[in-house]
Order: C-alpha cells, then sequence, then structure tokens
C-alpha cells in the first residue's frame, strides 16, 4: 500500500490500483503525482507525512504547556496583587 495526502487528507493507495497508473508524475519533485482525472496533486512521502503528525503532536503540547504557564503566572499576579493590597491597607 502506498500512503498519499489528498486535499490534506491521508489515505492508503494500492499501486495496483488503476487510478495510480493515471498519475503523473510532478517533475523535480520525487513523491508528488498529478491525479490526471482530477488534477489533483497527490503526495505520497509517508515519511514526511509522519513528520509532519510528529510535528504537530510537538507543537500541540509546546502550545498546552505555554498556555499552563500563561495560567500559573496570570494567578502568581493576582496572588502578589491581593499581597501587596493587604500590606498597604
Amino acid at each position: 500500500m502506498l500512503p498519499f495526502i489528498c486535499e490534506g487528507h491521508f489515505h492508503l493507495f494500492e499501486k495496483s490500483n488503476p487510478s495510480f497508473e493515471k498519475m503523473i508524475p510532478v517533475e523535480g519533485h520525487e513523491h508528488l503525482f498529478r491525479d490526471e482525472k482530477t488534477g489533483a496533486i497527490i503526495n505520497t512521502d509517508s515519511a514526511g507525512y509522519k513528520n509532519y503528525l510528529s510535528d504537530k503532536r510537538r507543537n500541540s503540547d509546546r502550545q498546552t504547556e505555554m498556555n499552563a504557564m500563561k495560567d500559573e503566572i496570570e494567578t502568581l499576579k493576582s496572588m502578589l496583587n491581593d499581597l501587596a493590597s493587604k500590606i498597604t491597607s
């Protein structure tokens, strides 16, 4: 089975599938093919797709961590403001 990405969706494709024979290689791009029927560009780079998913997951984790740290900073700021107002009162 050959993985490919079409319009942002990941699919598996049999090379023996007659539709694959209608794929035209994109010049200068080893993993890109144009579907003769629809004109869609098909990316068959499964390693690249796995790397993309890994990067996306890592970025999501970083963003979650960043949001948690922002929340903690806001809590600390609020606590410091409360403490400062009690000291000055």
